[in-house]
Order: C-alpha cells, then structure tokens, then sequence
C-alpha cells in the first residue's frame, strides 16, 4: 500500500513536474539569448510530442499505472494503455535534459568524466524518484519477471531511460551540424518518437526478460545483457569526447657549452 493517498502523490508529481518544466524553459531561453542555442527549447517541445508515446515506454517496461484521480484525468490512449495529465509535465526533465547535457558535451568537445560526473546525479535522483512514485505514492509500479527491483524501483530501467536520452542528445548533435536557426525544428518529430525506439535499443534484453517466458535463473542475466548493452552505448559516445588530458613528458633543458 502506497504511504500516502494517490490524489496527494499526483498533486506532487504534477507539481514538480510543472516547475522542473519551467526550470528548463527558462534555462533554455537563456541559452538561446545568451550563447545561440536554440537545442534545449527544441527538446522540451520535443518532449511535449515524446508525451503521445509514453503508453510506449508503459508497454515496452511494462510498468500499470492505477485508475487516474480528478486532479489527473487520462488525456491519451495507445496500445490500449491510458496516460494520465500528471505524466506530461515530467516528460521535459526526464527526456530533455540528459539529451541537453549530451547534446552541450559533444558539441563544446567536454572530458569524458565531466558529462560522466553529470550524468550520474541524474540517474540516482531518477531512481529516488521513482521510489517515492512507486513505494510511497504508488502512481505506477512493475509487472512481469523485472530484474533487479529495489524498493519497487528498477535501477535497470533508470539506466535504460537515461541511456535512451543520451542518444537522442547524440543523434541531435550529428543531424544538426548543417542546420541552422528554424531549420532546428524538422528535430521535433524524430525527438517525440525517437525516445521509445531508443528505449528499445538499449533495454531489449530487459524486454525479454519481462515479456518473454523465460526461467527465473535467466532473469538477472537478461537484466546485466541491457545494463551491459547501455555501456557499450554510452562507450561508443564517449568517443566522441575529449579523453583526458595526456600528462606531459618533463622536456629536459639543453645546455650549450658557452665558448672560453
């Protein structure tokens, strides 16, 4: 049973949904004015599209989600699944931002441990976010054989969905290198849908394990293959990255014999 009731759960996750969204649309605009990057405007207004695919993201992690509470009525069906207002707002946050940090890391070439030293925060505060929706205000929660569920959350699914969003951050870097000012916007219907197909490449072996018929040995092995399969990912952006500085050879001092 969830800790507290679900009406006050979701006037929660709506209210931090809604002021995280507006965090970063300030942050964006601010970019924008300031430094010419329109990229982080782009992706929450992609976000806003990458809304119509979460039953998507529902299906493909199977995760239920309760009857909806007056407060946040279901706005969308897909897959037969519905979708409820108080997942909307949190949608920028949750696709947007570690796309964005990706996305600012590539293009100002950043060392590989700044965006790593970045991006971990993200992943503890998703998963200690995800504790409270689904430990104590009980909005969702998993079915299926999950591996590795911790206090109702799924570390392996927090690592798949920021995985999913480095990739959009990468894929907007490398198809944006010719574009230039409203040229930015043929993004948007690639960073609605995209979010859901990277999902699915970076945690099928998860997939697997929740939708297939498989052992329950096999389940854990299911879960390291997608968190091995998000290394490999994250590797292979890495890359493109500046590694660490190589530490300089000490040159020694010529000395010339002075004549006399």
């Amino acid at each position: 049973m969830p800790a507290i009731s679900q009406t006050a759960g979701t006037a929660i996750g709506l209210a931090l949904g809604i002021l995280s969204a507006i965090a970063l649309t300030v942050w964006g605009v601010y970019e924008w004015r300031r430094k010419g990057r329109c990229q982080l405007l782009i992706l929450v207004a992609g976000s806003a599209l990458g809304f119509l695919t979460s039953p998507g993201l529902d299906l493909v992690a199977n995760t239920k989600l309760p009857p909806p509470v007056a407060i946040s009525p279901n706005v969308y069906r897909l897959f037969e699944l519905d979708e409820p207002l108080w997942v909307f707002p949190t949608y920028p946050l949750f696709l947007a931002l570690p796309a964005y940090l990706t996305f600012v890391a590539l293009d100002e070439q950043w060392p590989r441990r700044k965006l790593w030293m970045s991006i971990a925060p993200i992943i503890a505060s998703n998963f200690i976010g995800e504790v409270f929706l689904t430990r104590v205000a009980g909005l969702y929660w998993y079915a299926g054989q999950q591996p590795f569920l911790v206090l109702g959350a799924s570390p392996m699914w927090e690592v798949v969905y920021v995985t999913a969003s480095m990739l959009m951050g990468a894929l907007l870097h490398f198809l944006g290198r010719r574009l230039r000012g409203a040229a930015w916007l043929l993004t948007l219907p690639v960073i609605g849908s995209g979010f859901m197909g990277f999902m699915v490449v970076a945690g099928w072996p998860g997939m697997v394990a929740v939708h297939g018929e498989v052992s329950q040995p096999m389940v854990p092995v299911l879960g390291l293959a997608s968190l091995a399969c998000c290394a490999a990912i994250l590797y292979m952006i890495s890359l493109h990255l500046r590694g660490p500085d190589p530490l300089r050879a000490p040159t020694a001092t010529a000395h010339t014999a002075e004549p006399g």
